[in-house]
């Protein structure tokens, strides 16, 4: 399986481009904030956003918990994949998503910076900062 890495820090709007980049790549699924995401649809895992402290929701995001990483992992077993997108906030976090999902060595890294304009960047950090909304690349029905 190819292996995309697309990090950067929070707030810059990675999940807000992710589609787009998994699209123009051929690429079916992201694993985004703890959730596997196949064809727009999230078909395992459960969102770090929802997690009642910070370090909880990082742990989920790396697939820290047993339970959460196998169904993951065989979410992705089952599913035929060519290549899979990962989505963190540096090139360590993605590193730890590739190592307990099993997924092998990363091909590509993309830095947010590489699809992002800085302006788009800055709007991205702003909305983060104003309004607190944390966005993920499927409808928010199927997160909950």
């Amino acid at each position: 399986m190819e292996v995309y890495a697309l990090s950067g820090p929070s707030g810059t709007g990675k999940s807000t481009s992710a589609l787009l980049f998994a699209h123009s790549n051929d690429i079916p699924a992201i694993i985004d904030d703890g959730l596997l995401i196949y064809k727009g649809k999230k078909v395992a895992g459960s969102s770090a956003k929802y997690e009642t402290n910070q370090i909880k929701a990082v742990k989920r995001a790396i697939f820290h918990y047993d339970d959460h990483k196998k169904e993951v992992s065989n979410a992705i077993r089952s599913l035929p994949l060519s290549k899979i997108l990962l989505i963190g906030t540096s090139k360590k976090m993605v590193n730890i998503i590739a190592r307990e999902l099993e997924l092998g060595a990363i091909d590509h890294y993309i830095d947010v910076k590489d699809i992002r304009t800085s302006s788009e960047i800055k709007m991205a950090q702003f909305v983060r900062k104003t309004k607190g909304e944390h966005v993920i690349p499927i409808p928010s029905v199927q997160v909950e």
